[in-house]
């Protein structure tokens, strides 16, 4: 934890000293935690006058390299450029390898999947699942969806867009499901189970329809789409649909 009043140099040192490491300990890994955390030209510059990417970035640097028991990352990686963030990475995986604790706290499932061969789930301050990171995950993910999952009657779920032609028609989606990896109807899809799409076309005058489907994730955030591919097979019209 950082000190505002005081300089990066200082704050090297009194983190150093709260982890207990003596004086000439901190001083011989100085220039490593100054060159890890790319502070060189503000050392000497009070923290309050750092931004927050700075601020996280000289304490994580303190805490990975003054070799504690236990180091404690909380989101790091969400600051800082990309060659930051793989200084993290690779310090975090060093401390593991020496056999002492990282406990990573992040909600980047990404990372998680990454770094965490166990994971916890926390919620109102206790443990809600504890397990095997995949577990965890697909727990966390699935419960989030619980009062947002899409319901039986998918009509308020899909936009219905009119195709004008002739000015007398027009085509829209009428129906949609998914079905899970066993082929069967259903509202759950866990991590990397296969699953299919179907849906219905009203298209009186057959005409050559092409649809996408988008997929995202809790945060809005589009994962992947797929659009249709048109396709006439003895007189009649096929759509499939491609990544």
């Amino acid at each position: 934890m950082n000190t505002p009043e005081l300089t990066g140099r200082e704050n090297i040192y009194l983190n150093g000293a709260i982890l207990g490491m003596g004086r000439k300990e901190i001083a011989q890994k100085f220039d490593e935690i100054v060159d890890f955390a790319g502070v060189e030209k503000f050392i000497d510059t009070p923290i309050k006058r750092y931004s927050s990417g700075m601020n996280v970035r000289l304490a994580f640097a303190v805490a990975a390299q003054l070799e504690p028991e236990i180091l404690v990352v909380d989101d790091v990686l969400a600051v800082g450029d990309a060659s930051f963030q793989k200084k993290c990475l690779g310090k975090m995986g060093e401390v593991a390898q020496e056999g002492r604790t990282v406990l990573f706290v992040s909600h980047n499932m990404g990372m998680i999947r990454k770094l965490c061969p166990i994971t916890l789930l926390l919620s109102r301050g206790g443990i809600e699942f504890i397990g095997a990171t995949e577990e965890t995950v697909n727990y966390y993910t699935n419960a989030n969806w619980q009062g947002t999952r899409i319901t039986d009657d998918l009509s308020s779920y899909v936009d219905c867009q009119t195709l004008d032609h002739s000015g007398t028609s027009e085509a829209k989606i009428n129906w949609a499901e998914i079905r899970n990896s066993q082929g069967n109807r259903t509202l759950d899809i866990f991590m990397n189970e296969e699953f299919q799409i179907y849906n219905g076309i009203e298209n009186p005058l057959n005409y050559a329809l092409t649809y996408a489907i988008g997929i995202v994730d809790l945060q809005d955030y589009p994962l992947f789409h797929l659009w249709s591919e048109y396709e006439e097979i003895d007189g009649e019209n096929n759509q499939d649909l491609q990544n």
